[in-house]
């Protein structure tokens, strides 16, 4: 065997040698079209084909609030738009479910952030979250603790660190639990360290997480306005529950806050789904769309390679 495989070698060597020109077009021609065959089917398989990095992924959705124009029929969702929703709304859903395991919030905000010395002062994304977000997740840090249910009140200023900044700023040091940082110009403590690989939200990751203590503070703070809606939400839902009944079990708690509330009059409606598909959004039929193109450049660079194959033999 090994006796045929060199000597097939030395005769493709030869014919390569002899119209190096139509060995260069082929090469050129399929590496092409399995190079952006490959890179595309990487990213399909990055985003679309591979589950969540969370235990029991699909016990994970998201949750949206569904706004109607006044006079709207609101029994088909996509006649209204999704939301975000506020802090009055997500504490009522904690509240009064029967189906949620946990309910936890995320807003995303930039802020500067620096050492206590102000050494490496950068603005970067960050969450401002639920004490309860990584539990519900199913992650816990790599180093340190998570947020406790008391951060999440005023004066509270504790921070948990992605695994990047913990090794740009503080070059993977221990000693970065309990250490002081700045964010926005006020001291905060260092409590905990996010495994390598752990992002969230998936498609924007932060760099750093707080607990939503700053929301609590001031005469009218933001965890009071049920007409502000900064606050995407997540839930975990109980091992025995599908997400019909979650739908159904939300949907009727939604429709009693909308005829409680003015704010939610035009909000009877709760989109839920599968938090992987939240989080691809878009980009599942953009990234197909490519696949697709991708798929079809290979079969016309294949095509192409055969046209040539079958001129050299005619032209002997």
């Amino acid at each position: 065997m090994l006796s045929t495989f060199v000597a097939d070698a030395k005769f493709a060597f030869r014919q390569l040698r002899r119209s190096p020109g139509f060995a260069v077009s082929t090469i050129i021609t399929l590496a092409f079209g399995i190079g952006a065959t490959t890179a595309i089917f990487t990213l399909v398989d990055g985003i679309l084909l591979r589950p969540l990095p969370f235990p029991d992924h699909e016990r994970l959705v998201a949750i949206n609030t569904i706004e109607f124009s006044p006079g709207t029929p609101t029994d088909k969702l996509d006649a209204g738009w999704a939301l975000e929703t506020s802090y009055p709304n997500f504490f009522d859903w904690q509240r009064q479910n029967h189906t949620f395991e946990s309910i936890a919030s995320y807003q995303e905000m930039a802020r500067l952030f620096a050492k206590s010395n102000g050494e490496g002062a950068q603005v970067i994304d960050c969450g401002r979250v639920s004490a309860n977000l990584f539990s519900t997740l199913g992650v816990s840090p790599e180093l340190g603790r998570t947020f406790s249910p008391d951060e999440e009140q005023p004066g509270h200023r504790v921070v948990i660190l992605s695994h990047e900044l913990w090794v740009s700023l503080f070059a993977a040091s221990p000693d970065a639990i309990g250490q002081m940082v700045r964010v926005s110009d006020e001291p905060s403590t260092v409590v905990g360290v996010m495994p390598a690989g752990f992002h969230y939200p998936v498609n924007q990751p932060a760099s750093f997480w707080a607990t939503y203590a700053a929301n609590t503070e001031g005469h009218f703070p933001l965890t009071s306005r049920r007409e502000s809606d900064d606050l995407q939400i997540v839930g975990r839902l109980r091992p025995d529950v599908s997400i019909e009944q979650a739908r159904a079990d939300l949907n009727t708690i939604q429709r009693q806050l909308a005829q409680q509330y003015p704010e939610n009059r035009n909000r009877p409606a709760l989109l839920i789904q599968p938090l992987l598909q939240q989080q691809v959004g878009d980009s599942r039929t953009v990234l197909l769309l490519l696949l697709a193109s991708v798929g079809v450049v290979l079969l016309i660079g294949c095509a192409n390679v055969a046209g040539l194959l079958l001129a050299r033999a005619t032209s002997r």
